[in-house]
């Protein structure tokens, strides 16, 4: 009789567990404030490709694949969320002088690729800083929507 109470509570402790996650993860998706929110943004790497001393530096910020605003791998961040987050990154870094955005991309959603393109526009408008697109491979649809505001595109004929 006390091994069933037992295993009764810990099966109750159990559902009322994944009823809280299920309950949590409606609400992330819905936009609705779970009483805490992430902060800071997406975690960014600095890598250095070429060193030569050189105090000026350009900010390289590739655009690869489908253009969504949907959470991804990107730890838990959409494509959009990182692009803006590396934009303010090279906007704060005095020592970025321009951005080179590289997009390989066969486009994507209509209002992800919008968010990405006005966050290059006010980006260009406060920092100062221009924004050179190199096209790759593919750079359809979306991927040519993002690259339109650009200062400059750079692109196989």
């Amino acid at each position: 009789m006390i091994v069933s109470i037992i295993l009764f509570l810990l099966l109750t402790v159990s559902v009322l567990a994944n009823l809280g996650g299920l309950f949590k993860s409606f609400t992330h998706l819905s936009g609705i404030s779970s009483g805490h929110q992430r902060s800071g943004g997406p975690r960014l790497d600095e890598v250095v490709l070429e060193d030569n001393d050189a105090s000026d530096k350009i900010a390289v910020i590739p655009i690869e694949g489908i253009i969504s605003g949907e959470l991804s791998g990107r730890g838990g961040y959409s494509l959009v969320d990182v692009v803006k987050a590396q934009l303010d990154r090279a906007e704060e870094d005095k020592k970025v002088k321009a951005v080179i955005l590289k997009v390989d991309s066969p486009g994507g959603e209509v209002m992800a690729s919008d968010d990405i393109a006005r966050a290059i526009t006010e980006f260009q408008s406060h920092a100062g800083k221009p924004v050179i697109v190199s096209m790759g491979s593919l750079a359809a649809s979306g991927g040519y929507y993002v690259s339109a505001p650009c200062e400059w595109i750079v692109a196989n004929e």
